[in-house]
């Protein structure tokens, strides 16, 4: 029996190593941090890799009640999305890698369930062309990558007309869209450089359904407004969103006298400039 226990200790003590400050290492004898884990990549016939616990969202859904304040860090991989979310899963929609932040869990690795920190600042530019439109000619049509809060709202805008011209014409519109697998309800005021609108509050939208939130934003080659919202949630957690939103045409010539617009002889290279500016307020 003494010689079965040595060995066992013998295995466990050949993969694992306890400094003296409590530092553990699997596969090394000098381990750098808390717990380092170094793999054996020359070795083909062995599989490298961390696992975390896995489970279903049903399942970590069952757990709601266990995972409070203490639990903020936990990180456990979901082999399949909740049924019926809960305010904590309301964002396990898929596979994957779910840290807990101390009140909902959260996609872990990158996607479109990262969310921005209070007080971070995000900043976005892509180039569309200028001269498309149409009902259905969004922002996102051109950029796939366009920001997503909370992986929930994606802003976005559609063209009804060309952009190409010049003169105080209205050619897009700012929108947002419900890009998640459930209903949610925004809170919204919207200021742009020549007109406001406040009438958006508790706002219904289910997934894939937009909310418009101006009747025509100006956009030309000698006309352009910036757009302000200020967007808020209260689910899954309470969110305040503050959203700078910039549309320039761009009509690629230095053609002209100083302290005047431009000429344009070819309309056909013009370009959309759209910049974005989100900051997370609360």
């Amino acid at each position: 029996m003494s010689k079965i226990k040595l060995s066992v200790c013998s295995l466990v003590l050949s993969f694992f190593s306890v400094g003296a400050y409590s530092q553990v290492g699997i596969n090394t004898a000098s381990p750098k941090a808390t717990l380092d884990v170094v793999g054996k990549p020359d070795i083909t016939t062995s599989a490298d890799g961390v696992i975390a616990p896995r489970m279903t969202g049903d399942q970590l859904k069952a757990k709601d009640l266990v995972y409070l304040t203490a639990q903020t860090g936990a990180l456990v991989y979901v082999t399949q999305a909740v049924s019926l979310p809960s305010v904590k899963t309301a964002k396990v929609d898929k596979a994957g890698y779910y840290m807990y932040n101390g009140e909902t869990w959260k996609f872990a690795f990158g996607g479109a369930n990262d969310d921005i920190v209070i007080g971070e600042l995000v900043y976005y530019h892509g180039s569309i062309p200028a001269s498309t439109s149409g009902a259905n000619i969004l922002a996102s049509t051109y950029l796939n990558d366009i920001p997503v809060l909370g992986g929930m709202v994606r802003l976005d805008a559609q063209f009804d007309g060309n952009s190409s011209g010049n003169g105080a014409v209205t050619t897009f519109n700012p929108r947002l869209y419900n890009v998640s697998n459930s209903d949610i309800k925004i809170w919204v005021s919207e200021m742009s450089t020549h007109t406001g609108d406040s009438d958006n509050g508790n706002i219904k939208l289910s997934p894939g359904a937009y909310r418009q939130f101006d009747d025509g934003v100006y956009l030309s080659q000698t006309h352009n407004e910036t757009v302000t919202f200020d967007i808020t949630m209260q689910e899954p957690e309470p969110r305040w969103y503050r959203v700078y939103y910039a549309f320039r045409v761009d009509n690629k010539s230095t053609t002209g006298s100083s302290n005047a617009t431009t000429s344009d002889s070819n309309t056909g290279d013009n370009t959309r400039e759209l910049f974005l500016s989100v900051q997370r307020l609360y």
